[in-house]
């Protein structure tokens, strides 16, 4: 069965190619606050939801766009004002390994993947992602 994940990622790749989330400290300049503010019982450790042993070639994600959206809450809008993307990856059920929160699926598995952002961006941040959009398009 093919299950889709989604996940936030930025525009520098990782030696697998895959693009780094905001939690890696060059991808996004505030991912220590980042680290600090998700060290808490809202955003658990994978082996607390059951997923043990993740490996390098496994990338951490959710299993939907409100999923993503709950996790990231009030920095998503500075998340994707640094041009982050929501990216949804579609593989195979096997692939994936589902806590509560969270998944983690092995980036050798990706059947598809598409870039998604404006779907994530809540509508009262929608104004000001087009904002920054356009400048970044217009110079």
């Amino acid at each position: 069965m093919r299950v889709s994940v989604f996940r936030l990622e930025g525009t520098h790749a990782n030696l697998y190619g895959m693009s780094l989330g905001p939690y890696t400290s060059d991808s996004y300049f505030r991912s220590h606050e980042l680290n600090m503010a998700h060290n808490d019982d809202a955003h658990p450790a994978p082996i607390q939801e059951g997923i043990e042993n993740v490996m390098p070639y496994e990338y951490h994600a959710c299993a939907s766009i409100d999923g993503l959206k709950d996790w990231f809450g009030e920095w998503l809008e500075d998340i994707v004002s640094e041009g982050f993307k929501v990216v949804e990856y579609v593989l195979d059920s096997e692939d994936v390994r589902f806590g509560k929160k969270q998944c983690v699926f092995d980036c050798n598995g990706i059947l598809e993947k598409k870039c998604i952002t404006d779907l994530v961006v809540p509508n009262s941040l929608l104004p000001l992602y087009r904002t920054n959009k356009n400048k970044q398009h217009n110079g």
